[in-house]
């Protein structure tokens, strides 16, 4: 498990001709909101949950295009100053990568409650045509 200040950003590597699909849920009187860069640092999701009780989701997919060869750096950033958590977990099929899920899990005060998680779930699409 790795740690980063949500609004530095946490980068993560995915392979092109890769589905993304992404998620946020929050538990927070404030707004918490997710933004993903690009390599080239366009923005290419910008969204912001706020709900009491769970009530308040979104969720999207982008396509990595390019060759599923080449590493393309994408850039998550979380609405928190405070500290986010990071893990990921990976299913292989022999030596390739079907899908490598990241889960966040970050703070909005000083409670330490760990009130919004976001997930995003990287589908290598070579490997279903």
């Amino acid at each position: 498990m790795s740690e980063f200040s949500g609004q530095e950003g946490y980068t993560i590597e995915i392979p092109g001709g890769v589905v993304v699909s992404w998620s946020i849920v929050s538990q927070s009187a404030g707004a918490q909101s997710l933004k993903v860069l690009d390599p080239t640092n366009d923005t290419i999701v910008d969204t912001a949950v706020k709900s009491r009780d769970l009530s308040n989701t979104s969720s999207g997919s982008f396509f990595v295009s390019g060759s599923n060869s080449e590493i393309y750096n994408y850039v998550v950033v979380m609405s928190s100053d405070h500290t986010v958590k990071v893990d990921e977990a990976v299913i292989n099929a022999g030596t390739q990568v079907i899908t490598k899920t990241y889960l966040f899990a970050g703070e909005d005060g000083s409670d330490n409650d760990a009130n919004f998680q976001t997930y995003m779930n990287t589908l290598d699409s070579t490997n279903f045509r």
